[in-house]
């Protein structure tokens, strides 16, 4: 019978913690707004500097990755927008192009409608 007085792996090292991706976030925000020192961040959360590494270049890549165009696989970049959200800003140009016609109509009614009220000789525009 053998006897190893050597503890388990899992006993030895300590639970794994898990942070969440705000506390990621913020801690790589805080040394890219040099607002820490990296060395500061890594101390505060307990944490090697290879990890803290790995969180930049993660969220590095990340922003990269949304800022890109989005392309289709053969290369044709595909549009920002859902088809229906483009539709519906569509229509929404067409409403805002109507009432600003409207609106320089009516303006040009009410300025016929006073000049007339005034005793100055002008017609209604057509149109």
């Amino acid at each position: 019978m053998s006897t190893n007085n050597n503890p388990k792996k899992s006993e030895t090292r300590e639970a794994k913690r898990v942070f969440a991706a705000r506390e990621k976030c913020e801690a790589v925000l805080a040394i890219w707004s040099e607002r820490r020192k990296p060395a500061e961040v890594c101390r505060e959360m307990d944490i090697p500097w290879q990890l803290l590494e790995n969180w930049q270049q993660t969220a590095m890549k990340g922003m990269v990755r949304a800022l890109e165009p989005r392309r289709t696989p053969d290369g044709q970049r595909l549009a920002l927008l859902s088809p229906r959200m483009e539709k519906l800003l569509g229509k929404a140009d067409v409403v805002a192009t109507r009432r600003s016609r409207a609106e320089v109509r009516l303006a040009s009614i009410q300025k016929a409608v006073e000049a007339k009220k005034s005793g100055g000789v002008a017609s209604l525009p057509k149109g």
